[in-house]
């Protein structure tokens, strides 16, 4: 499938999910069970295809020229690879990118991110623009004493980062941080100002959709997960624009989940033919 990234954020969410929100109301029909079953029996196996696949790391030092500069826990960036995909906290936007690796080679692409975390906040935006450029300048990688390494062409140490304990799915409340628009395979970032929410309780889905409360029986075996109906609260909200289109959007997208990834720090739903639909981060 091809995959491209977009760090056009707002402008872009509207045009996938309107599309999403204007297709008819009638739910999904259930894919058989042998289609879903070996899509996430092929969620599994690629995730032992990568060596970094299922890890969440922190943030513990950078190195820029010419020492290493500590960074406190409380502003600590994080990195959570999938078995394509890399995904984390930058120190105020959230992020995610494709990657791969070769050995002990490591390319990552440029991320798409989030946007509005960093108003005002010069240090933030400066240490973001660091580890992120660093991310994408990185060629190689080591795991050494339990810490992940990543290093430049010239083998200079970029930063170091030490393993995150892993979010549980259920009582942890996950925010939608990126939707994935199947006509141009782009993910784009959630619009600021709508925080959209789920969490898991072992019966039921629930959170906010963005303007409106919403939940869901599901059912999760394994890589397995089925939703039932979806019922919500009836407001109307006017800010920030694009809002009631993006809940619209989202509320649809249930309907199609099929398959779960589950990370460290991170979820992502997709259909039952494994098309990526919404990429969700612990709070």
């Amino acid at each position: 499938m091809k995959f491209k990234l977009s760090s056009v954020a707002v402008l872009l969410v509207g045009v996938g999910l309107i599309l999403a929100a204007c297709a008819p109301a009638t739910p999904a029909a259930p894919a058989p069970v042998a289609t879903v079953a070996s899509a996430a029996t092929s969620i599994s196996e690629t995730k032992s295809d990568s060596a970094l696949a299922g890890t969440s790391w922190q943030l513990a030092t950078l190195w820029p020229p010419p020492g290493s500069t500590p960074v406190p826990p409380e502003d600590a960036a994080s990195l959570t690879f999938g078995p394509d995909r890399y995904t984390g906290f930058a120190g105020c936007d959230w992020y995610q990118g494709m990657y791969s690796l070769d050995g002990s080679g490591i390319f990552m692409q440029q991320p798409a991110k989030t946007i509005g975390g960093c108003v005002n906040k010069p240090a933030a935006t400066e240490q973001q623009s660091t580890f992120l450029s660093m991310l994408t300048s990185a060629t190689t990688y080591e795991v050494k004493d339990g810490k992940l390494v990543l290093y430049n062409t010239d083998k200079q140490q970029l930063l170091t980062m030490t393993p995150l304990e892993p979010s549980p799915f259920e009582g942890t409340t996950w925010q939608a941080l990126f939707y994935f628009t199947t006509d141009g395979g782009i993910w784009v970032p959630a619009l600021p100002g709508a925080t959209v929410t789920a969490k898991f309780d072992g019966k039921t889905m629930s959170g906010n959709a963005g303007c409106n409360d919403y939940s869901a029986s599901y059912t999760r075996n394994g890589n397995l997960i089925q939703l039932g109906p979806v019922t919500a609260t009836q407001k109307t909200c006017a800010t920030p624009d694009g809002v009631m289109e993006q809940e619209q959007g989202y509320l649809k997208m249930l309907d199609s989940v099929r398959v779960i990834q589950q990370f460290p720090r991170s979820i992502e739903f997709l259909t039952s033919d494994n098309t990526p639909l919404l990429a969700f981060h612990a709070e």
